[in-house]
């Protein structure tokens, strides 16, 4: 006789040694056993074989929510508003139409609202990342989550949540991505260039050539048409470099600051822009920053010039 024998004999008339396993899930099943009288009525074997029976179906049912906690892609997000669909899995989208709207919850992090003729598709949905594409149209996200774990992709550059709430909208060819912050703050990333856009600040990006310079929302006209007349430009018009740098306020710093450490600025933009910097933001005492350091564009040295800017950003 060999073990599964010995096996079966225990699970049939309990004339074998009883299976470790069989005997653990026996103990864990044993308060539904029936009482003495009521289980008399019945032949031994046939309760074995409920209790046996009941026991596979919890095992099943505990190894599929253990699957769906280990990889939250098996369930995906759950989708409001579009007919015949309530869940999007990785590797799927959903469409709106023109006078449709939908929401997608992001588990428990957040939601994200689609507006009319949007596309929008799901690349991941682990509990690590987090990640849309939105290939045309608009959409809003509030997300409350650890920095970098949520994001939406567009064709002309990535948005990567640092906790906070924006809208992101896409041209119907894909050509130009327009990210507005409203709360918290977002980083825009387009071929290793990161942009840091906080609350109130907007920033445009284009395919092919990526973002350009965030700006606040609440800018004058003026300083904004004359951003756009120098930024990309080289050489650039001293006038205009000048009448920008006499209209920047002090939280403009944010505009300011990405076009010194853009490498596509005109080194004479740039200058200029150092040096209205220099005037409003001391750099910090003891932390080895240099002027040579900056302008070449050393890491460690411009980030922390950088904080110091911030507050004057939020």
């Amino acid at each position: 006789m060999n073990e599964n024998d010995e096996a079966d004999d225990y699970l049939w008339d309990h004339s074998a040694p009883p299976d470790p396993e069989v005997r653990r899930l026996e103990e864990l099943l044993g308060r539904y056993r029936l009482g003495e009288r009521a289980a008399s009525t019945r032949p031994r074997a046939r309760s074995t074989r409920f209790a046996a029976g009941l026991a596979a179906a919890i095992a099943a049912t505990l190894l599929v929510a253990w699957i769906v906690r280990r990889d939250p892609q098996a369930t995906g997000y759950r989708v409001e508003g579009v007919e015949g669909r309530d869940l999007v899995r990785a590797g799927e989208s959903i469409s709106t139409g023109d006078a449709q709207r939908a929401r997608i919850e992001i588990g428990a992090l957040g939601h994200v609202d689609v507006e009319p003729n949007s596309r929008l598709e799901v690349g991941a949905c682990s509990q690590g990342e987090h990640r849309l594409f939105l290939a045309r149209g608009s959409v809003s996200a509030r997300i409350s989550a650890k920095p970098r774990i949520f994001r939406i992709d567009s064709p002309a550059g990535d948005t990567i949540d640092l906790g906070c709430a924006y809208r992101l909208d896409v041209a119907p060819d894909g050509g130009v991505s327009t990210l507005r912050v409203t709360l918290g703050q977002v980083a825009f990333e387009f071929e290793g260039r990161e942009i840091y856009v906080p609350a109130g600040a907007a920033c445009e990006s284009v395919r092919g050539r990526g973002p350009a310079a965030p700006v606040f929302e609440r800018a004058s006209a003026e300083f904004r048409s004359l951003l756009r007349d120098v930024e990309f430009a080289s050489p650039v018009d001293p006038q205009a470099v000048r009448r920008l740098i006499d209209l920047a306020e002090r939280e403009d710093s944010l505009t300011l600051w990405h076009l010194f450490t853009s490498k596509r600025t005109d080194p004479a933009l740039r200058r200029a822009v150092y040096d209205k910097l220099s005037s409003v933001f001391p750099k910090p005492s003891g932390a080895g920053i240099t002027e040579t350091g900056l302008l070449s564009g050393d890491h460690a040295m411009c980030e922390a010039w950088m904080e110091e800017m911030k507050p004057a950003w939020r």
